[in-house]
């Protein structure tokens, strides 16, 4: 593996791994203890996710301001690849939050539905803004 590119793909994936395996913890963790058919986890996962990347981005963007953030601004660095590309991406779930609101939609349940999406949507900005300014921004 002397290619960097192999290099860094192996460290997204240990990172997405991670992130994966403990979003499937915390999902069942919360299953378990709140009870009802409300997906709890994926509001949880997204929300922390987005506060871990809020302290995670910082201290790699070396002082960058926020408006410079891009998709192609994470550092190459192996931090950034397994905490913020691989660790956060595999931890959060856009994929789970359209299918349970598509779920809850074509159940009928439109409050729960527009309430799921409302709390990941503001909650997970307000994770990412608590972390950003949590490392002093």
């Amino acid at each position: 593996m002397t290619d960097p590119g192999w290099l860094a793909a192996v460290i997204v994936g240990l990172g997405c791994a991670a992130g994966a395996v403990s979003r499937w913890a915390v999902d069942r963790a919360l299953t378990t203890v709140v009870p009802g058919r409300f997906p709890w986890g994926t509001v949880a996962v997204n929300i922390l996710g987005s506060l871990l990347l809020g302290l995670i981005l910082t201290p790699l963007m070396d002082g960058a301001p926020a408006s410079s953030m891009s998709a192609g601004t994470i550092p190459d660095s192996a931090v950034g690849l397994f905490l913020a590309v691989g660790y956060c991406g595999g931890l959060t779930t856009m994929s789970a939050l359209s299918a349970h609101t598509a779920l809850l939609g074509e159940r009928r349940r439109w409050g729960s539905a527009v309430g799921l999406l409302a709390m990941t949507t503001v909650g997970s900005l307000m994770g990412f803004t608590l972390g950003w300014l949590l490392t002093g921004r």
